[in-house]
């Protein structure tokens, strides 16, 4: 055979390899905990994302969360819940690890109030917008928001409406670890 042609094909077998290897590690999922937030009073979650361009991501969130019994508190209701939300997260910049988040949720939360047998759930939209550090290739990780929970399903309500707000301004603040 002509070396030629064993030296080209040589090379055209190596360079998809080095070409793969070459690229940036782009880091898809993220763990974190999270203070307030979607999940009420605390929540640990998992994130997966897909990357669409260098600037641009979308994200998909599944957590578990409690509000514990708090003593002191007038508030007579704990239990846990399950946040899951939608984001889209852009980049200030390509390469840049800040960047801003929005996003949208559902906030599903089984309670029990004191004293009380019934198990009760409450349903809620989540609207989400903040800042997130998060770097391509990984680590630390941090995000802080500003939402709104819509309550749209409350088991609690009689046929006389809503005996609380429906509307909530709230936020967040959360810290993990991307890889």
């Amino acid at each position: 055979m002509n070396m030629k042609f064993l030296l080209f094909a040589g090379l055209l077998m190596i360079l998809p390899v080095s070409t793969v290897f070459a690229q940036e590690q782009v880091a898809n999922n993220v763990f974190y905990a999270e203070g307030f937030g979607n999940g009420g009073i605390v929540s640990i979650n998992y994130e997966g994302m897909i990357r669409v361009n260098p600037v641009f991501d979308l994200s998909i969130r599944f957590g578990v969360s409690t509000i514990p019994r708090m003593e002191n508190i007038d508030f007579e209701y704990h239990g846990i819940g399950l946040p899951m939300e939608f984001n889209q997260i852009f980049a200030f910049k390509d390469g840049s690890a800040s960047h801003w988040e929005i996003g949208e949720g559902l906030f599903w939360f089984f309670n029990k109030k004191d004293g009380d047998d019934i198990i009760r759930s409450i349903g809620a939209f989540t609207l989400r917008t903040g800042y997130r550090y998060q770097k391509t290739n990984g680590g630390f990780f941090f995000k802080a928001s500003a939402m709104i929970f819509l309550y749209v399903y409350d088991s609690r309500i009689t046929n006389s409406g809503f005996d609380h707000q429906v509307l909530y301004p709230w936020g967040g603040v959360a810290v993990g670890y991307s890889f």
